[in-house]
């Protein structure tokens, strides 16, 4: 049950959520109803970033280990041959380096499971 090992990692927390936003698995059919993303990123966003990315495969939380460190995945940004560029996904990739704790928390215990 993908909610349990959210859980299992702490989250949701202040930094990272579990959105619903693919529950119908119409953005993209290989990712899980529920996915985890940055707090700071909210779902009219994903939209727009999962149609700038390959097969609608938008950066999604695979694992969060308890001192903060997070492993992401998503596919390749549909830039193409004129360089788009999509703000809501640039935004998306600051949030995930942003969900980074510094070495003061960490040390004070707010990292994830």
């Amino acid at each position: 049950d993908p909610l349990q090992q959210y859980s299992r990692m702490g989250i949701p927390n202040s930094k990272w959520r579990i959105s619903d936003y693919n529950k119908l698995q119409t953005y993209s059919p290989t990712y899980p109803k529920y996915i985890v993303v940055p707090e700071k990123i909210n779902d009219r966003q994903l939209e727009v970033i999962s149609s700038f990315r390959s097969q609608g495969r938008i950066p999604a939380l695979s694992y969060l280990h308890k001192n903060g460190a997070s492993i992401t995945r998503g596919a390749q940004p549909l830039i193409g041959v004129k360089r788009s560029r999509c703000i809501d996904d640039e935004t998306m990739i600051q949030a995930i380096r942003d969900t980074t704790l510094t070495d003061k928390e960490t040390i004070n215990g707010e990292g994830g499971g």
